[in-house]
C-alpha cells in the first residue's frame, strides 16, 4: 500500500524518565524476558539476528539486535475505541553509527516488511541506558496496530525495555490514516487505497450499514462474468469485491443473488429461498431451529432453507446437514462450513472472527448437496 510516512507528527514530549507511569499495557513482554528457545516468544523477528544478553545490570536481560538491519515487531489488537493516545517508555544502548527507529503500522498491512512507508516513524533517543518517554496521538479511527523496532547500522544495539500503555493526555493533532486497506472503516473515498468508500451491511437488520473501504460499488465495476459480492478477511469489516458468479455457498454472507451458488441472497445470507417463496409443494421457507444446533447459535446468522431438518430435500438440493435430505445424506467437496456468530463470515477457528465474543461455529457441510 502507498502510505505517507508521518515522522514525529504527534510527538508531544521527550524527557528523561525515572520510572514507569501507570497505564493499561498494550504490548506483551515489554522487557524482552520471555524467550522460546533462541527467539522471543511475544515478538516476531522480521529481519536480522537477535540474542538474549545482559543490559545495564547483569540480572536485567534484554535483546541484542546484531544484524544490519534487524527488525522485530508485535501486533496489538488495540482500537480507537479504547485508546487515542499512546505513552512510550524505553531504555536502550547502541553503538556509534547505529540508529533505532520505532514505527507504527496501523491496520497492519505489512508494508514495513518491504521497507514501505508506515503511518509513524521516529528515531529512538534512548542511549547509555537512559530511560525516556514520549506520547503519540493516534489516528481518530484505527483497528489494530503493529509496533516495529528497526535497528540499522554496522554495530550493535541492546534494548532493555519498551513499554507502551494507553494514555489520555496527548496534545496536538492525531495522526492521519489514509490509503486504508479494504475492510477498514472510512468517511470518504480519499481515505481508501482503492478510492472507494461505501456503505456495506455488516449484519442484517436491525444493524445499520457502515462505510468501509471496498473494491467495488456494484456489478458495473466488475467485468466479464464477475459480480460485486461480499468478501472478508480475518480482521476488519466485511467489504465488497469482484468475485466469480456462484462463488459463495449456502450459509455464507452475500450482497447479491449472483454470488450465491444457490442463486438466492436473502437478508445477507446465501439461502435456498426467501420471503416465503422458492420452495416446492409441501415445503416451507424457514430457518433451522436454534435448539437443534445448540444455545450458542441464538445470535447466529442462519440461511433460509426449504423445510430444514425435515428430510424433504430431493437429490442435488442444497443442504447443510444430513437431515435436510430425503436420503439422509448431505455431501460437499470441501468438508465443514463454519461461520462467525457476530457477522457470519466464513472461518476456521475463533481467532478468525474479529469481534468478541464472536465464535466460529460449524453450520454443516460446505457446498453440500443431497445425495
Amino acid at each position: 500500500m502507498n502510505r505517507t510516512t508521518l515522522i514525529a507528527a504527534a510527538l508531544v514530549s521527550l524527557v528523561v524518565f525515572p520510572g514507569w507511569e501507570c497505564g493499561q499495557p498494550i504490548i506483551e513482554d515489554p522487557g524482552f524476558d520471555l524467550w522460546c528457545d533462541k527467539q522471543l516468544c511475544s515478538w516476531e523477528l522480521n529481519a536480522g539476528q537477535i540474542q538474549r544478553v545482559a543490559t545495564w545490570h547483569r540480572s536485567d536481560y534484554g535483546v541484542l539486535m546484531a544484524g544490519d538491519p534487524t527488525v522485530i515487531s508485535q501486533f496489538s489488537p488495540v482500537t480507537s475505541a479504547s485508546s487515542s493516545c499512546f505513552l512510550f517508555e524505553l531504555q536502550a544502548n547502541r553503538d556509534d553509527g547505529v540508529t533505532l527507529t520505532l514505527e507504527m503500522d496501523f491496520l497492519d498491512d505489512g508494508s514495513f516488511l518491504h521497507d514501505g512507508p508506515v503511518e509513524y516513524s521516529h528515531e529512538l533517543a534512548s542511549d547509555n541506558w537512559q530511560e525516556v518517554q514520549y506520547r503519540v496521538a493516534t489516528p481518530e479511527w484505527y483497528d489494530g496496530v503493529r509496533f516495529i523496532i528497526r535497528k540499522q547500522g554496522a554495530g550493535d544495539a541492546v534494548l532493555s525495555h519498551i513499554r507502551v500503555t494507553k494514555a489520555s493526555d496527548c496534545a496536538g493533532p492525531p495522526l492521519d490514516l489514509d490509503n486504508r486497506i479494504e475492510g477498514a472503516q472510512c468517511d470518504d473515498d480519499k481515505q481508501c487505497d482503492g478510492g472507494k468508500c461505501e456503505q456495506v451491511e455488516q449484519k442484517p437488520s436491525p444493524a445499520k450499514p457502515v462505510k468501509v473501504c471496498t473494491l467495488c460499488r456494484d456489478d458495473d465495476d466488475c467485468v466479464g462474468f464477475s459480480v460485486c459480492g461480499m468478501q472478508w478477511g480475518e480482521r476488519l469489516k466485511l467489504f465488497r469485491q469482484c468475485i466469480g458468479t456462484g462463488q459463495h455457498v449456502l450459509g455464507e454472507r452475500c450482497a447479491t443473488d449472483g454470488e450465491c451458488a444457490t442463486g438466492v441472497c436473502c437478508e445477507g445470507i446465501c439461502s435456498q429461498c426467501c420471503d416465503g417463496a422458492g420452495c416446492g409443494v409441501g415445503q416451507a421457507c424457514d430457518r433451522r431451529s436454534f435448539t437443534s444446533l445448540g444455545q450458542e447459535y441464538v445470535a447466529h446468522l442462519l440461511p433460509w432453507q426449504c423445510s430444514p431438518g425435515q428430510g424433504s430435500g430431493a437429490p442435488q438440493a442444497p443442504c447443510l446437514q444430513n437431515d435436510d435430505c430425503d436420503s439422509n445424506s448431505c455431501l460437499g467437496p470441501q468438508g465443514e462450513l463454519k461461520t462467525c456468530s457476530i457477522d457470519g463470515r466464513s472461518c476456521e477457528q475463533n481467532a478468525n472472527c474479529p469481534a468478541w465474543p464472536s465464535l466460529c461455529l460449524p453450520l454443516g457441510v460446505h457446498g453440500g448437496r443431497c445425495q
